[in-house]
């Protein structure tokens, strides 16, 4: 009987032979596209398909010169129809024309394989704003207001993209400037509207820029990578769940636009440049009329808003530095708080405001001027200086005598029936032995603690040599001396070695830069080490004062501990996150 092995064993060695002959045969390439011509900006699929196994694989170096490649994918078929083997591999590439015209795909080698050439026509369409046509599916849109800002200026630069066709992802690049702040401002916006009788849905982002410099200044072309779906017919409801959707990339970009900004204006006399729309001045009284005794404090809260500037271009507003005095020659001593900065975002702009509080105590009896407090301003609508003021204040300081026949006056009425209605001496009259008592047992105790100091100092006086956190701490608080000296100086180069000298004794492991110290500091601070920062390297000599960098610097010791440099391990948390 014979084996069926036996007999199967030449069918076997013949589709063997078979897979062997197709693998050893050259494999046939084909080149075909989605679609020909394709749009300039306008991304299109190139399909290289291989009857066969390739000797290597593609390389699609070539295709470079003429055409960005976006992405590329590889699939492969293996099928058996009446006992032929038949395999076949796609690549399939997705391409961005780099010039409109007749653009040649050149033969890509697999190996020793390669694809035949092929031509594909890009015909022109839109590249920037200008050039844009009048019926273009999609449309990008950048316009900044004011063309022809003042140096540090709000300039708004709306960006819109119009679209009449579904976009199912995109990117979109933001404006860039040299040497100028660019802030985003607020969500995107939404709504419908009309270009030479067309209707577009529109997406609008805002930009609030502040140029730096005068002269011409360039927003280059933005650009706007767009998914756009190949079917573009509405999609019932479980589309999106059981099917992949196709799509290409259009790639859309603006003109560029150009800002002339000017200089500051020759008529402008302030000490402290400060563009905006509207600038509003406040003040607030703890304690109003502000009439108080003498050696109480009182506080004086000052706030400043400005339209259309940043937090950093408000000026310090209130009465440091200025020496009140009274007609009898008492002096007001003054103790600023840390001033509370805010910066919000609204779709025409940014709104700034800056509050400062100072507790104000008279030494003497009298009436203290305040002087008026003035903040020149340049205002944006009407293109003028304008000046936000607060009147002269008088605070009233009153004596110890005056308050007590103040507060007497205020009693004498009800106390006046009491003393009529009592000629007899009452309960607590005849108890008065008891005060005097209490009096004498005082003064023992307190003789008795005195002599128990005195004692206890006897025995514990002695020569203390600092620890090495003591050190630490005298060296910071040294630092700390410094660095306010070189503020109120307004000497801005003492006052970078001292705040480099303070976060050496201030942490284990110290910043090496200005700019690492702002990081690690509360926001106030970090704000005004930026500006210490910008006038120490800045190509034009700018005055600067210190007092801002001082006082927030100061407030933000209060709240912090002096010793955070020691050799003790730190204590675990209770419970670790």
């Amino acid at each position: 009987m014979i084996d069926n092995n036996i007999l199967r064993l030449p069918f076997v060695i013949g589709l063997a032979l078979l897979f062997i002959a197709a693998s050893a045969a050259a494999a046939e390439i084909t080149v075909k596209t989605d679609r020909n011509p394709v749009g300039l900006n306008e991304s299109f699929e190139l399909t290289f398909t291989a009857g066969g196994s390739v000797d290597d694989d593609p390389d699609f170096t070539p295709l470079q010169d003429d055409f960005d490649l976006l992405d590329q994918a590889q699939s492969s078929n293996i099928s058996v129809i009446n006992g032929h083997y038949r395999k076949t591999t796609s690549w399939t590439i997705h391409l961005m024309p780099r010039r409109a015209g007749i653009s040649t795909v050149p033969p890509i080698a697999f190996g020793r394989d390669s694809s035949p050439p092929a031509e594909i026509r890009v015909a022109a369409s839109p590249s920037g704003h200008n050039e844009q046509s009048t019926d273009a599916d999609i449309v990008l849109e950048v316009e900044a207001k004011p063309a022809n800002p003042y140096v540090q200026q709000q300039v708004i630069v709306a960006v819109r993209v119009l679209h009449r066709v579904e976009i199912a992802q995109a990117s979109l690049s933001e404006p860039e400037l040299d040497d100028a702040i660019v802030e985003k401002l607020g969500n995107d916006s939404r709504y419908q509207t009309q270009r030479n009788g067309l209707r577009y849905a529109v997406i609008e982002r805002k930009y609030a820029v502040y140029p730096q410099h005068s002269g011409e200044a360039a927003i280059p072309p933005l650009e706007l990578n767009a998914q756009i779906p190949t079917d573009q017919r509405p999609r019932a409801m479980f589309d999106d769940f059981f099917s992949r959707r196709m799509t290409h990339t259009r790639r859309v970009r603006s003109a560029p636009v150009s800002l002339q900004v000017r200089p500051i204006p020759e008529t402008f006399t302030g000490k402290h440049w400060l563009p905006a729309k509207q600038v509003i001045l406040k003040q607030q009284w703890s304690q109003t009329p502000p009439a108080i005794p003498a050696g109480e404090p009182i506080t004086h809260t000052v706030s400043l808003t400005a339209e259309g500037a940043t937090v950093s271009q408000l000026p310090e507003i209130g009465l440091t530095n200025q020496t009140i005095r009274s007609t009898g020659g008492g002096e007001i001593k003054q103790y600023p708080d840390q001033p509370t900065l805010e910066e919000n975002k609204t779709a025409d702009g940014l709104i700034s405001r800056r509050e400062e509080k100072t507790a104000l105590i008279p030494s003497e009896a009298g009436d203290y001027t305040l002087p008026a407090l003035t903040v020149p301003w340049w205002n944006t609508r009407t293109d003028r200086m304008e000046i936000a003021r607060l009147p002269q204040q008088v605070i009233q300081a009153l004596s110890p005598s005056h308050v007590e026949a103040s507060a007497s006056a205020q009693k004498a009425p009800a106390a006046e029936p009491v003393v009529a209605s009592s000629p007899l001496p009452t309960v607590d009259e005849e108890a008065a032995p008891q005060p005097t008592l209490w009096r004498w047992a005082a003064l023992f105790f307190a003789v008795g603690w005195a002599v128990t100091a005195a004692v206890w100092l006897r025995q514990h006086t002695r020569t203390v040599v600092p620890t090495e956190e003591e050190a630490i701490g005298l060296s910071e608080k040294s630092a700390v001396k410094a660095i306010k000296k070189a503020c109120t100086n307004n000497r801005p180069g003492e006052t970078k070695e001292a705040l480099l000298t303070w976060s050496k004794a201030h942490w284990q492991e110290p910043p090496r830069s200005l700019a690492e110290i702002a990081q690690r500091c509360d926001k106030p601070v970090e704000i005004e080490i930026k500006r210490l920062d910008r006038v120490l390297y800045s190509l034009q000599p700018e005055k600067w004062q210190g007092n801002d960098l001082w006082q927030a610097f100061w407030s933000m010791q209060k709240k912090r501990p002096h010793k955070t440099q020691t050799n003790k391990p730190a204590l675990e948390p209770l419970y670790k996150t």
